[in-house]
């Protein structure tokens, strides 16, 4: 008896494969109503579209035919209609937002067991509280992984930001001291992967991953300006980002300042009557800044004490 080889390739593919889902945003209330009518699902989807375009394929605003209506064994009480555009051809699936992916279950039954598992509650525990088995809840904390950050939020390359802002978050992980690798453009959080050293290797791994996501989203994307704190730490991992063009933050505070006088920036620093730790965090970092571009501009007269722990 002969056996079919399986065909499989080790290496990643650097464009990404589209996805074929449009995610709406609706209850279970409203979804029954308009699933079974043509005309209201139809009314329905054009306004989401106005609302959030970024949710839609491009071609979308070319027109689309209501392709057809099929039921999942797994909830065959939430039916799933499919459409297909008419300037490419392509089918896509019109899915509710309170359905999990492939019909793993409902986001409103899981949602609490997912908070718990935050905190590091054992999926045997999930188990005894909300049911199922243990393989259901590792699976489903798996997924959420599954699709890139930046393919998700992200869907048009277009649309991808020119001017990028990076910073680490400081946390805890299992009593340790792990950071955040943050990239955040445009309002829209891009990339978050854990670094368990402040060390240039594992800052580099973890910001490299919102470079390969971008680059499997538009393999020619570079932004334009990369703006960071200046922590001493992150010049290496974004200098191995090729990218990536970093902007000194003394320079930007160089050109910004430059335009102000003396006794504006002195007015301004001694209108703060009682400032918030981080306001106490931010005036000293920019009155250290300052002092460094643009030496004589300020009088050290000008700055209150800071006092208090220091926030990054």
């Amino acid at each position: 008896m002969s056996h079919r080889e399986r065909q499989c390739s080790t290496e990643l593919p650097l464009i990404a494969k589209p996805s074929r889902r449009i995610v709406v945003s609706c209850t279970p209330t409203v979804y029954d109503q308009m699933i079974g009518d043509s005309q209201l699902f139809r009314y329905y989807l054009d306004q989401a579209a106005t609302i959030c375009p970024e949710l839609f394929p491009l071609a979308f605003a070319n027109g689309y035919w209501l392709h057809d209506l099929t039921h999942s064994k797994k909830m065959p009480d939430v039916p799933r209609r499919r459409i297909k555009l008419t300037a490419t051809g392509e089918v896509y699936t019109v899915v509710p937002s309170f359905v999990l992916p492939y019909r793993m279950g409902y986001t409103e039954d899981v949602e609490k067991a997912l908070f718990l598992r935050r905190f590091g509650v054992p999926f045997w525990g999930l188990t005894y509280v909300f049911g199922r088995n243990d393989m259901y809840w590792q699976r489903l904390v798996q997924h959420l992984g599954r699709y890139d950050l930046v393919g998700t939020t992200v869907k048009d390359p277009t649309r991808l930001p020119a001017h990028l802002i990076v910073d680490e978050k400081h946390m805890a992980l299992n009593g340790e001291r792990a950071f955040i690798a943050m990239t955040v453009g445009a309002d829209c959080v891009l990339g978050a992967a854990v670094a368990l050293k402040a060390a240039p290797s594992e800052l580099t791994a973890a910001y490299g991953e919102f470079k390969q996501e971008t680059l499997r989203l538009e393999p020619t994307y570079a932004p334009q300006t990369v703006n960071y704190d200046g922590w001493e730490h992150v010049n290496t991992p974004l200098c191995h980002i090729p990218c990536m063009r970093m902007v000194s933050p003394r320079r930007r505070w160089a050109a910004r300042t430059s335009r102000f006088s003396r006794a504006a920036i002195t007015s301004a620093v001694r209108g703060i009557s009682s400032p918030t730790r981080r306001t106490r965090r931010a005036l000293s970092i920019s009155m250290s800044i300052s002092a460094t571009c643009l030496p004589g501009l300020i009088s050290p007269k000008a700055m209150r004490p800071v006092s208090g722990p220091t926030i990054r």
